[in-house]
């Protein structure tokens, strides 16, 4: 279960973002964040993840494992596709598994690239590559999405959709498109 509740959530302890924000879900639910630009949608995760600790509240995450994607894909520029998909999951020798997670991304044949050498789109899906390896309790995911073209973004969140139902992983996603959102079942809450 995850339960959240933030009453204030600020920048430099005199910039607040986000003000009396409470969630609560259960293992295997489905969540997606909306509201408007700046509103702080991106600073819940954060916190969740552990990574934003400038706020006053609670945060519980009855979680082994979470897997936090930025929107920027979060990838280490200097290591390989391959050598990001099994960064986090190092004593899982199973490369197989992570060969075939690419090919169902459709990122065949990329995997001695590095970052920089794909498009914005290639990188979100090597990001979600590396947090399916990595099999979390729960995918904390920031506009993960948004650089996928129509077919490809339909496979990719088919994919996860199939991973979440399978592991009965919990999924918090931070999106603009209320698409993605629909598609993956989420529960809609309003920041």
């Amino acid at each position: 279960m995850i339960k959240i509740d933030i009453k204030k959530a600020f920048y430099l302890k005199n910039q607040i973002v986000v003000e009396n924000f409470a969630l609560q879900c259960d293992s295997g639910e489905r969540i997606c964040i909306k509201g408007r630009s700046g509103i702080g949608k991106t600073t819940i995760l954060k916190i969740m993840a552990g990574i934003h600790k400038g706020y006053e509240g609670e945060v519980s995450l009855n979680s082994t494992k979470t897997a936090y994607i930025p929107q920027n894909a979060g990838l280490l520029p200097w290591k390989s596709v391959m050598k990001n998909v099994v960064l986090f999951n190092k004593g899982n020798k199973n490369n197989h598994h992570a060969f075939a997670l690419l090919e169902k991304l459709d990122l065949k044949g990329l995997e001695k690239r590095f970052p920089m050498q794909l498009s914005g789109g290639q990188r979100q899906r090597v990001a979600l590559a590396q947090a399916l390896f990595f099999a979390p309790d729960i995918f904390l995911l920031d506009e993960s999405f948004s650089a996928l073209d129509g077919e490809t973004k339909n496979n990719t969140l088919d994919i996860l959709d199939a991973h979440l139902k399978q592991f009965n992983a919990t999924l918090i996603l931070v999106s603009h498109s209320h698409f993605e959102g629909k598609y993956l079942k989420c529960k809609m809450v309003e920041v």
